[in-house]
């Protein structure tokens, strides 16, 4: 009888043993990644935008490099990726399709992002003067001497800017938080929402100086409950004036629905009045 209970608590005990084990092995498998280091002119590249998707899904994810320029983008096996890293002032990289192969996932190795340069009468002159600031409590992106800036507006800036993720909406978001709001030249813009969206995206780039990026607010701004400020300091004060939009949209569901839209934009030195009237019918 003794002998019986041995053998069986012999057996209970490698059962236990297995167990533990299986456990083990399952936890110590972590999630595969997509993994890499982000240097330029051999400097890590901190807060660098890496946008990435998989293939045949329309939804896109965004990360930020470390202070180290190392980035890790969780993703699945037997699935295929393409990666875009995206630094102010320096060209854009676009990865080649990516194909996970199994649980260790895919290293891309050390990744150079070259800076911007311009040439002039076959001689190349790069830009030293650094293009980000890093300050207390902001960081200051220049933007009147970015090579790239030419040709884009205040939204295409800010998706290359360190730590802001500007989603297919236009939405802003610092550091993964909303609530942003909008300074201009110091002064708080008051607008938000469609109308902010439309006026930054009209924002042309030449006459923007710089930005900050201010994700601890002083006391002078009064922005109590704010994740971040963006405060655009522009080259020449806007121009005053009134613009009028029309806008008109038809669709076509179960009903077919009209879409009527009036705007009125008015500047005035440093503020700024938009109304809009929508007049829809099913």
């Amino acid at each position: 009888m003794c002998i019986r209970n041995y053998v069986n608590l012999k057996k209970w005990h490698l059962l236990l043993v297995i167990q533990i084990l299986i456990v083990s092995i399952v936890k110590g498998q972590s999630q595969p990644a997509i993994s890499g280091s982000v240097v330029s002119e051999g400097k890590p590249v901190e807060l660098a935008t890496i946008k990435y998707r998989k293939i045949g899904v329309d939804s896109l994810s965004t990360a930020f490099t470390t202070q180290r320029g190392l980035f890790s983008l969780p993703c699945e096996i037997n699935q295929k990726y393409k990666i875009e890293i995206l630094y102010i002032g320096l060209q854009k990289y676009t990865s080649d399709t990516i194909l996970v192969r199994d649980g260790a996932g895919v290293n891309l190795g050390v990744i150079n992002l070259i800076g911007g340069a311009t040439s002039l009468k076959q001689v190349s002159i790069v830009s030293k003067k650094p293009l980000v600031v890093k300050k207390i409590d902001r960081l200051v992106i220049d933007v009147e001497n970015n090579p790239f800036s030419p040709g884009t507006n205040f939204i295409d800036l800010l998706s290359m800017s360190p730590g802001v993720r500007v989603d297919a909406k236009e939405n802003i978001r610092v550091q993964g938080k909303k609530g942003v709001v909008i300074y201009i030249n110091n002064r708080p813009s008051n607008l938000s929402g469609d109308q902010l969206t439309q006026f930054l995206s009209t924002l042309p780039s030449d006459n923007i100086k710089n930005f900050e990026i201010i994700t601890t607010p002083p006391s002078s701004y009064n922005a109590a409950g704010t994740s971040a400020i963006l405060n655009i300091n522009l080259r020449r004060p806007l121009s005053d004036g009134i613009a009028h939009r029309f806008s008109g949209s038809m669709t076509k569901g179960d009903n077919f629905e009209n879409n009527l839209g009036y705007n009125i934009d008015v500047k005035k030195k440093q503020a700024f009045i938009l109304l809009e009237y929508k007049f829809f019918k099913s």
